[in-house]
């Protein structure tokens, strides 16, 4: 989707600024986690939703990185249309992401932070705008991939190796792969000296659905009359721990790795403390 914003021909640059910046997936981020209603109650996104959105401090400098931005902004007024042919979509697509990657530039997000911007979009607010469909047809609740289990697996490595590198270890990651339907899915992370991280290990395994399907009921916990949570499992053992949660896209993802190496860390000291 695309915004316009409606104006005089006073300060178009200003305008052209904003313009991109509420383009961008950054600006639907900051509406969505400013505002108390967006997504909840309503899908429309009202002036004081734009309102709450936060401006780089270069919007009134005559910075270069803007002219990107600018030259993206301009190229997406021109072009974008609501029903595009599927090369214009492509293109129209392509556009986007480097404006979105220009504007997280603007305000120098790290890379943790991109991931955290891109993931409460896919995965907590369009399931909340959604939320009247089947569950089963949003993406955030589908069954994740091998890759993305990977892609989970990777982020976890690289949020732990910053902290073992000091004592010369690294994670070794297995994603564990069922051949039929599984309610959970299982990583394994084993510590090991002196080596240089390597290829992530994907292990086909059979004949386990069966016990995780009836060790998922296990994980539900009723907290009160139609109120319930679901735990995941962290099961330590020597260098080696597992991390075993429900198969939705959204537990995967690299955002869910970056809460559970804060998990994880905290779990051991906490050990530690009381050791």
């Amino acid at each position: 989707m695309y915004y316009g914003i409606p104006s005089i021909d006073a300060h178009p640059d200003l305008v052209y600024r904003l313009n991109a910046i509420f383009n961008s997936k950054l600006a639907l981020y900051m509406a969505f986690m400013f505002s108390s209603g967006l997504g909840w109650d309503r899908r429309l996104i009202e002036v004081g939703d734009w309102q709450q959105i936060r401006l780089p401090k270069s919007i009134l400098n005559e910075d270069a990185a803007w002219t990107e931005v600018l030259q993206l902004e301009q190229w997406l007024r021109e072009n974008w249309q609501p029903e595009p042919s599927p090369s214009l979509t492509d293109e129209i697509f392509g556009v986007e992401y480097r404006l979105d990657q220009a504007v997280f530039r603007l305000y120098e997000l790290s890379e943790q932070e991109k991931i955290l911007v891109e993931d409460t979009l896919q995965y907590n607010l369009t399931p909340l705008i959604y939320r009247k469909q089947n569950l089963d047809t949003l993406d955030a609740f589908s069954e994740p991939t091998p890759d993305d289990l990977a892609a989970y697996a990777e982020r976890m490595c690289l949020q732990l190796d910053g902290i073992l590198r000091y004592n010369n270890f690294r994670l070794i990651p297995k994603v564990y792969i069922f051949q039929e339907a599984s309610p959970l899915c299982i990583c394994q992370f084993t510590q090991k000296e002196g080596i240089e991280r390597g290829v992530i290990n994907r292990v086909n395994i059979h004949g386990l659905e069966k016990a995780l399907s009836l060790l998922s009921p296990a994980l539900r916990m009723e907290i009160s009359d139609h109120l319930s949570i679901q735990r995941n499992l962290r099961i330590y053992d020597g260098q080696s721990f597992w991390i075993i949660k429900p198969s939705e896209k959204r537990l995967w993802s690299e955002t869910a790795a970056l809460i559970d190496a804060d998990a994880v860390v905290r779990e051991h000291m906490e050990a530690s403390s009381f050791g």
